[in-house]
This record gives C-alpha cells, structure tokens and sequence, in this order.
C-alpha cells in the first residue's frame, strides 16, 4: 500500500512538472512572437499632459537566414486625450538593422515635456547639454532629438521664446571621430529638419553643450567646443 502511495505521488508530481514547463514555454513564445513582430507601448507624462503611443511593425524575414525583416516604428500624440498627432514616422530599417526596442529599449520622461528613448546605463556623472530655444512665433508639436546612437528625445508643447535644457550621456571621442544631432520639428503641418555633426577628435572635454535654435523656417545646431562637419542638411 505505501509502495502503490509513492508511486502515485512520483505521477502526480511528474505530470505537474510537465504541465510547468509546458506553460513556460507557451509564455516564452507567446512574449517572443510579440517581441520578433508587432509591439505597442503607451506612456504618459508626469503631469498627465502628454499621452504617447510608440507602435513598432516588423515583416517576417524574407530568408531563413535573416534575422528579421523590414522594420518601422511610429508614434502618435494626444494631449489631455485630445488627438494632436497620428502614426508620425521615427524609425525604421532593413533585415539587417538593429530593431528599435534593441537599440532603444529604455523609455522614460526626463521632464514633464520630454520623453527620452534610449539606452541603458547613461552616466550621470558624464554629461553633454542639448541647450532648446524656440525662437519661431509657434508653439511647436514635437521637437524630436537624435542624439548620437543611444538617445531620442521628443519634447512637446514647446511654447514660443522657450528654452529648456536636456542633458544626455556623453558622445565621447574615445571610439569616433564625430559626434552629431539630428533635429525634427512638427507643428501642425509644418516640418523642419536639421542634421548636424561635429569634429571631436583630440578635442572632447566632459561636458559639451550643443545649441538648438529654431527660427520661423529653419533650425540651426552648433556646439560651444567643436567645428562642424560639412554635411548639414535642410529640408
């Protein structure tokens, strides 16, 4: 009798186990076929102002050997629930670009107008200062901010004549030659963009400060240390 108890026991506990694992590895595939395809993630501003939605599409990869296939990522825009912008582009890449949420799978709001996407581990301790003056008679939707490789920015309800201050982790001259910004403005129907890059080799000293001044028509980006590259651009 205790023997026929044992054993019954060893089923009970063998089948429980096999159920356990058969349900992680649902869960697993469940969150690894969200991840490898379609993603959204919703977020709010401090002061419940801003309401954000980034949403992230992937197509399947065209080859086995792919590890994903073409990829984008857009965002939409409310304030007090109010729709203001819609599935506006941000970024996007081929079968062998890096996915957003890879490159950028932090999201935080840095102030109650900023929303910072970027990576984690930024140095508190090594700063640059992204500097904001919005010089123009409009108040601007978004202002997004590219910022090296590891940080956007989109900052919202930039009133006219404000200036605010972003600090971001340093673009160090330790593995480039350069350092660059790339800068969006959306207000209604209006856009403006501006890319720029700096020379820093043999030149970087912690902190930077970059200047973003944006007129009626045009956004002009220069840094209080470094020359500028010739590839500025204006559309």
């Amino acid at each position: 009798m205790r023997s026929r108890t044992i054993v019954t026991l060893i089923l009970i506990s063998s089948v429980l186990v096999t159920c356990v694992a058969l349900g992680t590895m649902l869960i697993i595939r469940r969150v690894y076929s969200n991840n490898a395809r379609d993603w959204a993630i919703h977020t709010e501003s401090p002061n419940r102002m801003f309401q954000v939605d980034l949403k992230g599409e992937t197509a399947p990869p065209a080859r086995l050997y792919y590890p994903h296939g073409m990829h984008k990522v857009s965002y939409s825009l409310a304030r007090y629930g109010e729709p203001v912008l819609h599935d506006i582009p941000l970024y996007g890449g081929g079968v062998y670009d890096d996915l957003f949420l890879d490159l950028f799978p932090v999201q935080e709001w840095i102030t109650d107008k900023t929303l910072r996407l970027g990576a984690n581990g930024d140095s508190k301790d090594q700063i640059d200062i992204i500097r904001i003056a919005n010089n123009s008679t409009h108040e601007i939707d978004v202002l997004e901010t590219r910022f090296g490789n590891s940080n956007f920015f989109l900052t919202f309800g930039l009133a006219p004549k404000e200036e605010i201050n972003i600090q971001a982790a340093v673009q160090t001259d330790e593995h480039n030659d350069s350092s660059g910004l790339r800068c969006i403005v959306r207000s209604g129907r209006r856009t403006i963009e501006q890319l720029a890059g700096f020379d820093i080799r043999a030149r970087y000293q912690s902190p930077a400060t970059y200047l973003v001044n944006i007129q009626e028509s045009s956004i002009s980006i220069t840094s209080d240390r470094f020359p500028p590259l010739n590839l500025n651009k204006q559309n």
